[in-house]
């Protein structure tokens, strides 16, 4: 299994920059239980990677093939399998105990560090990441969510399709096939799926089209927009279309405008479309450009907007580890400037079409792409104010909108603030 593992992550190095670490494991030609090891162990070893390069370097080992030894490290030092122990005896001419051994010499050495590169190191982040976040967070929560962040998620999300079913129906329906669902708290139409007794995609209600496989904080973002049968919501980067499709559930009927910069999220889209709208009462106009090109007098009818921006997914770490191999401080400046310029393009229109309000979200961590950016619109737009909303948890800058943290939410992290033209 080890050396399967390695040969894979060795594929995956040469795909990184087309492909995430999810969908390169979904696309895994093997058999069931195999393929599920094996993403397993690739997604442990791809979260805990700078902590396992770190390891390798202290003990000092060269090796011919360091995937192996990284799968190695990843199951002896971080997963402590010792069960590896007694299949794998030697590696390199270098006994396994040896290598136990040496890799918990260095792992005491994490000890002596000052706080902010041990944690950076122990949960194998970026370094400017840990110290931009210990800014605006005390370091034992920042602790808390760095960890939680490092495993996959303990719930799966759906938001319930309550335009055409009831969520007690559909938790009788998932409860009789063996699923352990509760309602959430918050919002009406999610639940949450504590147990599995296979697929998800499998069951009933997901074949029937009840439900939406979508994180609590997403259908958030949905819920501070109050969807309205007859609203006219301008969606300002709407592929692949899970926001659109919760969007519509609460609409019953009305008109969506879907813009998005990709033409092949937007073929996307279009199947989600298929999928759940064929038989419902809304209008869908899809468009494909760079919504910062957009002219005002085109969406004249438009009284929502939201905008669910492209960010740095900092937020989806616990789904798709590759993330923290991709980020960098200039990335972040990018985006935000990028951010900033398609807001300021969502207030033009608003103000020309008089919609009520308009939702900015992003499923980052980072202050520059949340905070920031609605502090940017509100200093160069006097008629601009944040709303007030009910849910999640404060944001890192007060009265600037809320986030939710997947160490407190058990959801991705995620940022949402809600505007009105005053």
């Amino acid at each position: 299994m080890e050396e399967v593992a390695a040969g894979l992550l060795r594929r995956y190095w040469e795909t990184i920059d087309r492909l995430s670490l999810r969908v390169f494991t979904y696309k895994l030609n093997l058999p069931t239980k195999t393929k599920k090891r094996v993403s397993n162990l690739l997604f442990g070893v791809v979260m805990n990677l700078r902590l396992i390069d770190w390891i390798i370097e202290k003990i000092n080992i060269e090796v011919t093939n360091k995937d192996f030894l990284r799968i190695l490290i990843y199951r002896l030092a971080i997963e402590r399998n010792s069960e590896v122990a007694q299949r794998i005896r030697r590696v390199n001419g270098i006994s396994i105990d040896d290598l136990m051994s040496e890799c918990e010499e260095a792992l005491k050495e994490l000890t002596g560090l000052p706080r902010l590169r041990r944690l950076a190191l122990v949960f194998s982040y970026p370094d400017f990441l840990v110290r931009r976040l210990s800014k605006y967070m005390d370091l034992d929560e920042l602790e808390k969510m760095l960890k939680t962040m490092n495993h996959r998620l303990p719930y799966t999300w759906a938001c319930v399709n309550t335009s055409k079913h009831t969520r007690k129906e559909v938790l009788d329906i998932l409860r009789r096939e063996g699923f352990r669902v509760v309602p959430d708290e918050d919002f009406y139409d999610l639940i949450r799926i504590e147990e599995l007794p296979r697929k998800i995609e499998n069951s009933f209600a997901y074949r029937g089209r009840m439900i939406l496989i979508m994180e609590k904080a997403s259908v958030a973002a949905t819920h501070a927009l109050e969807p309205k049968p007859g609203d006219i919501i301008l969606d300002m980067a709407a592929a692949p279309g899970i926001k659109l499709i919760a969007t519509s559930f609460k609409m019953s009927e009305g008109k969506i405008y879907a813009v998005d910069i990709s033409a092949e999220r937007m073929r996307r889209l279009e199947g989600m479309v298929r999928r759940y709208l064929s038989d419902m009462d809304i209008e869908l106009k899809m468009i494909v450009c760079d919504a910062r090109k957009l002219k005002p007098e085109d969406f004249g009818d438009v009284n929502k907007i939201i905008l669910d921006a492209e960010c740095s997914s900092t937020g989806m770490i616990p789904k798709s580890p590759d993330v923290k191999l991709r980020i960098s401080p200039e990335r972040i400046m990018e985006l935000s400037k990028l951010q900033r310029e398609l807001l300021s393009k969502a207030v033009e229109i608003a103000k020309y079409s008089g919609a009520e309000l308009i939702v900015y979200s992003v499923c980052s961590v980072f202050p520059e792409e949340g905070e920031f950016v609605i502090r940017h619109i509100i200093n160069n737009n006097e008629d601009v104010e944040v709303v007030p909303v009910n849910f999640g948890g404060q944001s890192y800058i007060p009265n600037l909108g809320v986030r939710f943290f997947p160490h407190i939410h058990k959801t991705i992290g995620f940022y949402i603030s809600k505007l009105r033209i005053c």
